[in-house]
Parts: structure tokens; sequence; C-alpha cells
């Protein structure tokens, strides 16, 4: 189990994982799901270096109508 991992760590933990074979396919540890470090670098390199798409069309009924949501702690 890996907790309060640096995320130099958690990289070489994956690069791990990535040279597996099919069959030795598994989950990633815990510490990629709940690493603040990690969480960071992927909200500046991955969500805010990219467009999303945060909703569709077919979301909004009505000419005028709108929706709000919330990407990277961003009121969008």
């Amino acid at each position: 189990m890996i907790t309060n991992t640096g995320v130099e760590e958690l990289r070489q933990v994956l690069a791990e994982l990535y040279d597996l074979d099919a069959e030795q396919a598994r989950t990633m540890p815990s510490g990629f799901y709940n690493n603040d470090e990690l969480l960071q670098l992927e909200k500046e390199h991955v969500f805010r270096q990219q467009w999303a798409c945060v909703g569709h069309a077919g979301e909004i009924p009505e000419n005028g109508d709108y929706f709000t949501t919330e990407l990277v702690d961003e009121q969008l």
C-alpha cells in the first residue's frame, strides 16, 4: 500500500506497472488517487493545458438556457 508518497515515487511505480504483461495487469496503488501533490500536477499539466468537454448542446433544451459546472476549482 502506498500512501503519502512523493510524485517521483509514484512515477516509478507507474513505470513498473506499464512494463507488466496484460495478464499481470492490476489497478494503480491508492497513492495515485489521494496524493495532493500529484493532483496539483494533474490540474496544471492536464486540465489547465488542454481543452476539456464539460457539457453537450443536448443538455441545454431551450435558447437562452444554460448550465454551470466547475473544473479545476473554477466556476464555468
